[in-house]
């Protein structure tokens, strides 16, 4: 058997799963898939590429705040925060968690609104592993 280099591998994976869930490849094919690449390869461990394509998987289809197709994980927070723009997402995560209004907007002012929206979607996300919010909280 040939070994292939593995960048081009999972390169090449990448690239089949953005667009495998809009040509009917299932989740099961695209595992089995990162199972062959590992094979060839002769992957030893885990590189962030092969994690990122092993919770790819799992990612549901949505519509971003822009109108453009996306995807996310599909746990609680991602579904509240579906469809919503940054200042909407921190301004959720300031009343949800407490803050006075535009604490978290000042805070990340100096990020791009992709990261503001990221932190404050990681701030919920945060809560609710600590157990200080429950997906009821986000409704």
């Amino acid at each position: 058997m040939s070994t292939y280099n593995r960048n081009e591998v999972i390169a090449a994976l990448s690239l089949v799963w953005a667009d495998a869930e809009w040509k009917g490849v299932t989740k099961p094919q695209l595992l089995w898939l990162m199972e062959i690449a590992k094979i060839v390869t002769k992957a030893g461990g885990q590189r962030m590429s092969e994690t990122l394509l092993k919770y790819r998987a799992n990612y549901v289809p949505t519509i971003s705040y822009s109108g453009r197709k996306s995807l996310n994980n599909g746990d609680a927070v991602a579904d509240f925060l579906a469809g919503m723009e940054p200042l909407e997402v921190l301004a959720a995560a300031e009343q949800i968690l407490g803050f006075e209004t535009g604490e978290l907007v000042a805070k990340y002012q100096h990020l791009n609104v992709g990261q503001m929206r990221m932190n404050g979607g990681n701030r919920l996300r945060a809560a609710m592993k600590r157990g200080d919010i429950t997906a009821a909280d986000l409704h």
